[in-house]
Formats: C-alpha cells, structure tokens, sequence
C-alpha cells in the first residue's frame, strides 16, 4: 500500500469519526484527482464548477461512506453525474446551432451526454472492484504497474480483473443497448 493510500485510509477513518480537520485534510487530497476526473468528463469552462460541487458533495456525504474502496468509484460517479448536469444546463443555454459547428469526424453533444449516461449506468450495475479497475485503466489512463500500485494487487492480477470488467461492461452496455 502506497504511503497516500495510507494517509487518504486513515482520513478517511478521521471522517468517519466525525473529525473536521481530516474532512480538511481529506479533501485537499482528493482534490487532484477530482479535478483529473473533471477534465476527462466536463467541458473546459465546467471544470472548477464541478470540482467545487463535487467537494461539497464530498464534504457532506463521506461520513456515510462505509468502505474506503468505494470511495474512488463514488468520487468518479458524482463528478459525472456534476459534469453531465452542468453539460444540460449549458446545453438549454446555447442559442446558436451545435450541430453546425460540429467537426463531420465527431459525435454530437447529445450523443456524448447519451453515451456518458450509458457508460454510468453500466459502472453503476458492475461490482466494485471491476468498476475502480475500469476508472483507473480506461478512463483516467493510469498503467498497468499504476492500477495494480493503487489496487494493492499484482499486475497479473490488475490485467486479469481488468479482462473481466472488460467483458462485463461491454455485456452490460450491449444489455441496455438491445433492450
């Protein structure tokens, strides 16, 4: 276990217990990878936005968090979740033609939105560990040595899990898909 995943354990635990000072502490170290989050999912102009909600969210929530290992997968679900809601908000004030000032090679913002809600969904339906190995590998691009690091697990054991997650997304995604 890496010494952040320690210290954000024994925040986490402080949190848990109701200490203030480790909520501080807790969120000044997620902050980064919230922000990482929000970059991957919200447009430019949206990300402090987000992180700000997301942190809010954090700060009054976590305390009912039970396990530390759902915590990177929870912060990912509420920081899509902020990102697709400010995308609908900006989307409902947007008076030009989106459509016209679309590159022919690139999906429209609505698709986007559509895909964004299937991709939650289907992490939403999944167990926890294959959705934390999911977010570390596909979506915020972290190497395989990374993730397993992270994980507190092999590498041979990250590829295998990640084989599996693969597999039960694309069946979850082709289940909504057909439905």
């Amino acid at each position: 276990m890496t010494t952040h995943s320690t210290e954000i354990e024994h925040l986490f635990d402080g949190v848990r217990n109701g200490n203030a000072l480790a909520m501080e502490k807790l969120l000044q170290k997620l902050e980064p990878d919230l922000r990482r989050y929000a970059r991957r999912s919200c447009s430019s102009a949206d990300v402090d936005d987000a992180v700000q909600d997301a942190m809010l969210i954090i700060y009054q929530r976590a305390g009912a968090l039970k396990f530390l290992v759902a915590l990177s997968s929870w912060l990912f679900k509420i920081v899509l979740r902020i990102c697709m809601r400010l995308k609908k908000g900006n989307a409902m004030n947007d008076h030009f033609d989106a459509e016209a000032h679309l590159d022919t090679n690139t999906i429209s913002p609505s698709q986007t939105v559509i895909l964004q809600q299937e991709l939650t969904k289907m992490l939403m339906k999944i167990d926890a560990h294959y959705c934390e190995i999911l977010l570390l590998r596909d979506f915020l691009g972290y190497s395989a040595e990374e993730t397993a690091e992270r994980l507190n697990i092999s590498i041979d054991a990250a590829k295998s899990r990640l084989h599996r997650a693969r597999a039960l997304a694309r069946k979850e995604l082709s289940n909504d898909f057909w439905q």
